[in-house]
């Protein structure tokens, strides 16, 4: 989650839930029984976030002190009466969650905190798999232009526009203007108002995937 690298805990649900699918699938019948009633709970938890989707940030936050925090409280009354193997994926899980329980339980304290950092990974994805391409762009400066086209094709994204043909028409309008003229007509948002045939499908489809 971009700038929650100071808030602990968001990065730390992921993990959990990781750490507990495997031990679903690698240890006996009753760690896979009790893994699966975990990643149940974990599961109404998002439900609640469902819920609380489009509420006002104090709103949002009554709604998980309501239902979140009960729900993490089973969680931790769970754990406490559980004998996990130490090294087993779903003993590490449980260690893990008890040292960063105050972390995990972050975000019910503050309506603005996400319940994980999913929306930032996915903007960091294509950073991500390209940096080993990016290990050799030549100089400084090249590096601080592919930073500023990375930003605009992320502002893109975020605002529903089609990059290719975005960036195609910027290129083409800033050739025939001075260093002084207003660019404000050219930001992604604005640009989209007038170019309407160039929303992006693929960010709505994707926003309308995680919905349902």
């Amino acid at each position: 989650m971009t700038g929650f690298t100071s808030i602990p805990g968001e990065r730390s649900k992921k993990w959990l839930v990781g750490r507990i699918a495997e031990g679903s699938g690698t240890r006996p019948e009753r760690s896979i029984l009790r893994a699966h009633w975990v990643i149940g709970l974990i599961q109404r938890l998002y439900d609640v976030e469902e819920l609380a989707e489009g509420k006002a940030h104090q709103e949002r936050r009554e709604f998980r002190q309501k239902y979140s925090v009960p729900l993490l409280g089973e969680l931790r009354a769970w754990m406490d009466g559980q004998l996990f193997l130490p090294k087993s994926p779903t003993g590490e899980a449980a260690r893990y969650t008890r040292n960063q329980w105050a972390a995990l339980n972050r975000y019910v304290e503050d309506g603005r905190l996400a319940i994980d950092n999913n929306a930032a990974e996915r903007l960091m994805k294509p950073v991500a798999i390209g940096r080993k391409n990016w290990l050799f762009v030549g100089s400084v400066e090249a590096g601080s232009r592919a930073a500023v086209l990375m930003s605009l094709v992320a502002s893109c994204k975020l605002n529903q526009v089609e990059p290719w043909a975005y960036l195609r028409d910027c290129f083409e309008k800033l050739a025939g203007r001075s260093s002084g003229d207003s660019l404000d007509d050219l930001l992604p948002d604005r640009w989209l108002n007038d170019h309407p045939s160039h929303r992006w499908s693929i960010g709505s489809l994707r926003q309308q995937e995680r919905a349902t």
